[in-house]
């Protein structure tokens, strides 16, 4: 009213549990949020979820990291590799950012902190045209057959993926 507006970020089934129950209210929780906020409570929320897949959980955990590079111009993915100098003032620097990423995703998120890294690393390699073809399929649910996947080039990922989300290829 008046120009505000209220989303619903996290509790879905809530909702849905309160109208079936014939309840027109429900205790809520309204707060004030960028954009970036809200997208990273969201994936918060979703990540604590069990029934995500492997490839689900990439996907969120490499949104989770670009957030926080958008926000952290000092957290490079990698760093400047053609000045020594550079590395030599920053990479400790760049480490302790991405030390803290996964500390506190790995906090809020109940995930390990090594699987956050190597979630986050595999979310990096893997290309996005492949990622759309092998969502639903068997892959889409086998971490081992994901990380197969990145050690390819992105032209041999996508090639891949299509044979598999047509099923002519299982793995």
């Amino acid at each position: 009213t008046g120009g505000n507006r209220v989303e619903l970020v996290d509790g879905d089934h809530r909702l849905e549990a309160f109208k079936l129950l014939g309840r027109t209210t429900i205790p809520a929780r309204i707060r004030q949020m960028t954009e970036a906020e809200r997208q990273r409570h969201e994936i918060h929320a979703n990540l604590i979820r069990n029934e995500l897949t492997a490839l689900d959980r990439t996907i969120f955990v490499g949104r989770l990291s670009d957030l926080f590079a958008a926000e952290h111009a000092d957290a490079r993915h990698g760093g400047d590799r053609k000045s020594k100098k550079w590395r030599e003032k920053n990479q400790l620097a760049n480490l302790a950012n991405w030390s803290s990423f996964s500390k506190d995703a790995a906090r809020r998120t109940g995930l390990a902190e090594r699987s956050i890294r190597r979630t986050r690393e595999l979310f990096d390699k893997l290309a996005p045209d492949a990622v759309a073809l092998i969502r639903g399929t068997k892959v889409a649910d086998n971490q081992a057959q994901l990380q197969a996947l990145a050690t390819m080039e992105s032209a041999d990922q996508v090639k891949l993926a299509r044979e598999i989300a047509e099923g002519r290829a299982a793995n």
